[in-house]
């Protein structure tokens, strides 16, 4: 039987559970997405949340440990560039970050390998893997060579054809692709940031993103644009021979 991983993004959350993003109550969207899965999805051996859990604001991941309750052990948090590492961090203590000062993780599930990483940059909208956080990444890579491999991180490492997004991903994306292309284990990557879904190849790999649980981004838009679609979370189905499948669930806000 598949192994199922839920990957959630970018809730911005507040203090305020009244809070809004672009006048939308990022709570509401949130909700909703985590009463689907729990409704919806049956059992599932991962959740993952790929960074922007709150909106700058260290007290709202508070809010997020009480809406997950019981999965707690199950959850997985990476940063975004809207989060605070320490208070993730200690919020989340159950992620198990390996690296001193980085919100990562790794996690062996089945023969998978899950790799998260941490692609804050302080102070900045892009993205970026410090030098510890790449001797980490290729000593994992190095170390597993028959361990089919995922990695989550918030910043796409590719290009979705969105023209002011495309230039608040990755910066090294192409050091990252290029280790992607020299590793073969790797089968999938996804992000989260874009607040979209799209399916890009990094060479025979596809690296994905997701919708936010909250606001959504218009697609293909060369200028900051709000999108009118509904909020949403990806699932990732995982076999034991590396292959695996995907799907994008968007959910109804009331």
């Amino acid at each position: 039987m598949p192994l199922r991983v839920v990957q959630i993004s970018d809730t911005h959350l507040f203090a305020d559970p009244e809070g809004e993003l672009l006048e939308v109550r990022t709570r509401t969207g949130t909700e909703v997405v985590i009463n689907h899965v729990r409704s919806e999805v049956g059992d599932f051996d991962l959740l993952i949340i790929s960074g922007d859990l709150v909106h700058e604001e260290g007290d709202a991941y508070q809010q997020l440990v009480e809406l997950f309750g019981d999965w707690l052990p199950l959850c997985r948090v990476i940063p975004g560039n809207h989060d605070k590492r320490k208070p993730l961090d200690e919020a989340f203590p159950e992620s198990l970050s390996p690296l001193e000062g980085r919100v990562v993780f790794e996690q062996k599930l089945g023969t998978w390998q899950l790799i998260g990483l941490d692609t804050l940059k302080a102070g900045h909208v892009e993205g970026e893997i410090d030098p510890p956080q790449w001797e980490w990444l290729e000593g994992l890579l190095a170390e597993n060579p028959d361990h089919p491999t995922a990695i989550f991180m918030h910043h796409p490492a590719v290009l979705i054809g969105s023209g002011w997004l495309d230039q608040l991903g990755l910066v090294e994306s192409d050091r990252f692709q290029q280790l992607v292309k020299d590793s073969p284990q790797v089968k999938l990557v996804s992000a989260g940031h874009v607040h979209q879904e799209s399916s890009v190849m990094i060479g025979n790999v596809p690296a994905y993103t997701l919708p936010a649980a909250s606001v959504q981004f218009a697609v293909g838009t060369d200028e900051f644009a709000i999108g009118m679609e509904s909020p949403g979370y990806r699932l990732f189905d995982l076999d034991d021979d590396g292959s695996f499948t995907t799907q994008v669930v968007r959910v109804t806000v009331p």
